[in-house]
C-alpha cells in the first residue's frame, strides 16, 4: 500500500491532510524500525481536530489569536462566556492562559448535552449583559450547535446588543461579529516546519491549535452594535459580510 510506495521512494517526512489523511497518518504511526523507533514522520493538518495522539495542526483557531481579535474588534469586551463540551476541554485550557495574559474575564461552563447549552445561554441573556460582554462559540458541535443554539444566541444577542465571535468560518456570514478561518499558505509553511521539527526529534509529539488565521467581520452586526472601524482597520478584515 501506500506504506510500502514511500518506503520505496526513500519519503520518510509526510504531511497528510483531510479526514482521509488523518486515518492514513494513524496507520503510518504503526511502522517502526526493530529499534522501536517510527519509520514515518507524519504530520496532520486541514481537519478541526483535537489532541489525539497525532502530531499536527487542527483548523481549530488558537484562543489567543481569537482574543486578540476581539480585541481589535470589540475593545470594550471584558468578559466572555462560553458553553463547552468534554471534546473541547483542551481548548478551554489554551483559552484561560490566554484570557490571563490578555486581561479578560471567563465565565466557564461545562455541558454534556445541547439542552444544557441552551439553558446557559438563556440564563446568561436574562442576567443583564452589557457591551462589556461577548459570548465566544467554540468549534463545538454540541454548545454550538449550528441548527439549535447558533440561531437562538445571535437572535438574542442582535436584540441585546451583545457581540458574539466564533471559531468557526461561516458563522460571521451567519451574523457573529467576527469569525476566523485558516490561512492555507501559512498553515502549510507551519506542517512544513513541524514536520522537520519532528524528524530531528521522531519521538516526541508536536500538536497545536491553529495559529496561522485570518479575520472574517460581518460589518452589518457591528453597525448594530455601533462599532466603528478605520480604513486602516478595515484593511485588516481579509473577509467581510455581507459582501
Amino acid at each position: 500500500g501506500i506504506a510500502s510506495n514511500l518506503e520505496q521512494k526513500r519519503i520518510n517526512k509526510v504531511i497528510v491532510l483531510g479526514r482521509s489523511g488523518w486515518k492514513l497518518a494513524k496507520q503510518l504511526a504503526k511502522f517502526t524500525f526493530t529499534n522501536k523507533t517510527k519509520k514515518f514522520q507524519v504530520v496532520s493538518g486541514a481537519l478541526p481536530i483535537s489532541p489525539n495522539g497525532v502530531s499536527g495542526i487542527s483548523l481549530i483557531t488558537d484562543p489567543a489569536y481569537l482574543f486578540d481579535y476581539l480585541q481589535q474588534v470589540a475593545p470594550n469586551v471584558k468578559k466572555i462566556h462560553v458553553a463547552y463540551s468534554k471534546k473541547s476541554a483542551w481548548l478551554i485550557a489554551l483559552a484561560k492562559s490566554a484570557a490571563l495574559e490578555k486581561g479578560l474575564t471567563l465565565n466557564l461552563q461545562k455541558v454534556s448535552d445541547t439542552a444544557e447549552a441552551i439553558t446557559f445561554y438563556q440564563q446568561l441573556f436574562a442576567s443583564g449583559v452589557s457591551n462589556k460582554d461577548a459570548i465566544w462559540l467554540p468549534f463545538d458541535r454540541i454548545s454550538s450547535h449550528d441548527k439549535v443554539t447558533l440561531p437562538l444566541i445571535l437572535e438574542k444577542a442582535w436584540a441585546k446588543e451583545v457581540v458574539v465571535f466564533s471559531s468557526k468560518p461561516s458563522h460571521a456570514k451567519r451574523g457573529a461579529l467576527f469569525s476566523t478561518y485558516p490561512d492555507n499558505f501559512a498553515l502549510g509553511a507551519h506542517l512544513l516546519e513541524m514536520v522537520q521539527e519532528l524528524a530531528q526529534q521522531p519521538e516526541q509529539k508536536n500538536f497545536a491549535a491553529l495559529k496561522s488565521t485570518l479575520l472574517a467581520v460581518n460589518l452589518r452586526t457591528a453597525a448594530h452594535l455601533g462599532l466603528k472601524y478605520s480604513s486602516e482597520q478595515q484593511q485588516l478584515f481579509k473577509l467581510t459580510f455581507p459582501q
